[in-house]
């Protein structure tokens, strides 16, 4: 159980290897699947109230420990690539209408894995690392750009520069650093309920 007994542990199993993740048991249509940075692990979902109130608006949440990542449970040594792999899997494995979100490197691993990805129905990329290097042209969904407008390690100028070409909308976070979500996290909230509004039409 996590806090609040909102979230509950489960196992995914992906070639022969079982990695954990985090769901609340709400019965919804509707799934928002989290991909934490890489300074943290799916707790942060918890510590900022995201948890709380998608369960409080009856939307699933699905929160993933990448591995790899240093706090992540997944203590788990794997490649980029099969990292990725594992993502898409997770997605193809929601039978709902979802968005797939990540943070920093977690947002680098969650566009790769939105690339040619029926799976999903929009991108929410929250201060992109290495955001020229991704393949946007084969991301067929709709994307949203999260930056704090403070933020030294992804500049949210390019990043806005970047998907605007694709049509993506970016929401920049006034005083915020690269982990908006900390700084603000209640203007975080307040966006991820207004993307699901805008995708889905949903109040």
């Amino acid at each position: 159980m996590r806090i609040g007994n909102l979230m509950e542990k489960y196992n995914f199993k992906y070639q022969g290897n079982d990695y954990i993740y985090y769901m609340n048991s709400i019965d919804s249509q509707y799934a928002l699947i989290l991909l934490h940075g890489y300074s943290f692990n799916s707790d942060i979902w918890d510590n900022i109230g995201l948890s709380k109130l998608l369960y409080n608006k009856k939307i699933q949440m699905l929160a993933f420990d990448v591995p790899g990542f240093p706090k992540s449970r997944n203590n788990i040594k794997l490649d980029e690539g099969e990292i990725i792999n594992i993502v898409k899997e997770l997605t193809k494995g929601i039978q709902k209408k979802k968005i797939l979100l990540g943070c920093s490197a977690g947002a680098y691993i969650a566009a790769k894995a939105a690339e040619n990805n029926d799976n999903i129905n929009a991108l929410v990329l929250v201060g992109p690392v290495d955001i020229e290097k991704i393949n946007f042209d084969m991301i067929k969904v709709p994307i949203f750009g999260i930056w704090g407008s403070e933020d030294k390690i992804s500049d949210h100028e390019k990043g806005r520069e970047i998907l605007e070409k694709y049509n993506g909308e970016v929401k920049v976070i006034i005083g915020a650093g690269h982990a908006c979500y900390i700084n603000e996290p209640n203007k975080f909230n307040d966006i991820i309920l207004d993307i699901f509004s805008s995708v889905f039409k949903y109040k």
